[in-house]
């Protein structure tokens, strides 16, 4: 692995369309449900922080990345970033407003448990926000190359997330689904996967980023019943405000 992974990866997120859209996406979502600065939240498989300063307007920010060729120790991020992995004991339970989990169970083997731990660090009333890739029939050497353990659809991730009461589930980046389809199963010789997210013709990226922000738009009024990735956003029981 390269010395400098951690920086090429971070500019490689900032530089991404893929990435931007889904940013784009999760912040829409994150200010239509925090409500005031006083928030606690936690971003699971953070890298080295690189959604901490948008989320910072909304609370405490803090992450866990057990990367740690992620990590710069010189960033101002650094020492809220845990690097033991869900379910450690340091980590506090019913401690958080909001968890995100970018595209992150897919590299847990045992995603079962992770969803339970996440469960635990939230607050009664607190919400996940969770992407996954999206249909094992998409797999490819991406998934292989990011030590991906599955691709799900929305019925296995709803039974993942069974102990939340789900207020959305979706599948999102919709056109991107025949374009992988068709790259994964031409399979044309000599051929290598074409990542949808390391495109870099600038004119090709906006208009794909101006499309995909459009699309999540009108898949709110239209869903489809496939996309290349899924978004769930749960909530976790209030049992004290149901008694009320």
């Amino acid at each position: 692995m390269e010395e400098n992974f951690g920086k090429d990866y971070e500019n490689f997120y900032q530089s991404s369309w893929w990435f931007r859209v889904r940013e784009k996406i999760i912040l829409k979502e994150v200010r239509s449900r925090l409500k005031g600065h006083s928030n606690q939240i936690l971003d699971v498989g953070c890298g080295n922080g690189l959604l901490f300063s948008k989320l910072e307007k909304f609370g405490q920010v803090a992450g866990i990345e057990t990367d740690t060729k992620l990590l710069d120790p010189n960033s101002k991020h650094f020492k809220n970033i845990g690097t033991q992995p869900l379910g450690d004991s340091r980590y506090k339970k019913e401690s958080q407003d909001l968890i995100l989990a970018l595209d992150v169970v897919e590299h847990i083997e045992d995603d079962t448990k992770a969803f339970n731990d996440i469960f635990d660090l939230l607050k009664p009333g607190g919400t996940l926000i969770l992407t996954v890739p999206a249909f094992q029939m998409l797999w490819s050497e991406h998934d292989v190359l990011n030590h991906h353990f599955r691709r799900y659809t929305l019925d296995q991730i709803r039974g993942r997330a069974e102990k939340f009461e789900i207020e959305k589930s979706q599948y999102f980046f919709a056109l991107l689904f025949p374009i992988k389809w068709l790259l994964v199963h031409l399979r044309l010789p000599g051929r290598r996967q074409i990542r949808q997210d390391k495109i870099r013709l600038p004119l090709i990226e906006k208009v794909l980023e101006i499309y995909f922000i459009f699309e999540f738009q009108l898949l709110r009024w239209m869903p489809l019943p496939f996309g290349s990735s899924i978004l769930l956003i749960g909530t976790k029981k209030d049992l004290n405000r149901n008694n009320e």
